[in-house]
């Protein structure tokens, strides 16, 4: 069995039995305290290099959420927490995939 709420579509197979699941349950939702990965966009002067020269995520907490995109992904603000420091972007769009300068979900373990 499945169960669907507009395109999203789950289908659970649990010890050869199939289980409905509410696909809400699944769709995550940030809120304060959420822990996340931030994309590291590096410093302006080049001090700090980013993007392709860091692919690496970085940890980070949310500290707002703000208004949604038009894709309904509401944009945060975060507590970036590097090895040398902690970080305070404001208004950090989502990413789906890694992109400088945004946040997304870490991988479930």
């Amino acid at each position: 069995m499945a169960a669907s709420i507009g395109s999203i579509t789950v289908k659970l197979k649990l010890d050869s039995e199939e289980f409905e699941r509410d696909a809400r349950a699944l769709v995550q939702t940030p809120s304060i305290g959420r822990t996340v990965h931030y994309h590291v966009k590096g410093a302006p002067g080049g001090e700090y290099p980013g993007g392709e020269y860091y692919p690496e995520p970085r940890a980070a907490i949310i500290t707002a959420v703000h208004d949604s995109d038009e894709d309904g992904n509401p944009f945060v603000s975060l507590c970036v927490l590097n090895p040398t420091g902690m970080f305070f972007p404001g208004e950090v769009p989502f990413t789906a995939e890694p992109a400088s300068g945004c946040w997304s979900w870490p991988p479930r373990a």
